[in-house]
């Protein structure tokens, strides 16, 4: 039910409320990566961008072979203003 309420959210822009949902569900559910991303998506249009790029790099060292978790990560990262972190460490 949380997961689906946040998956409601984000898809009507309300990223913002998503990000409590998100974050129950995944306390129960740890390991269920696609609601990991969904989280990471909610946080950047939260505005939380150090959260996502932190969660984006989890999923990145989970799913190595899906690039988009690392680009996504660069984006959070350039979004929290932060070039260093912004470069992936291939």
């Amino acid at each position: 039910m949380q997961y689906d309420l946040a998956v409601a959210l984000t898809r009507t822009h309300h990223a913002e409320r998503a990000v409590d949902p998100l974050t129950k569900y995944l306390a129960d559910h740890p390991e269920d990566l696609d609601a990991k991303d969904a989280l990471a998506h909610a946080l950047v249009d939260a505005g939380k961008s150090k959260q996502a790029a932190a969660a984006y790099e989890e999923l990145s060292k989970k799913e190595p072979q899906v690039a988009r978790h690392v680009v996504n990560t660069a984006i959070a990262w350039r979004k929290a203003g932060d070039a260093k972190q912004e470069k992936p460490g291939w």
